[in-house]
């Protein structure tokens, strides 16, 4: 499995709600941290 894969749409016939937090340090060890002036895409081949 892709780390740099958020949500998978490979079945575009059923609604899909996913929410993304977007902050600079995760109490996680696996979560999400996005840097300052980085630019992220989130994009969708359907």
């Amino acid at each position: 499995m892709d780390p740099n894969v958020l949500v998978n749409c490979n079945k575009p016939e059923k609604d899909i709600k996913f929410t993304i937090k977007f902050q600079e340090f995760s109490p996680n060890y696996m979560g999400l941290e996005f840097k300052k002036n980085m630019n992220y895409y989130i994009t969708c081949e359907y």
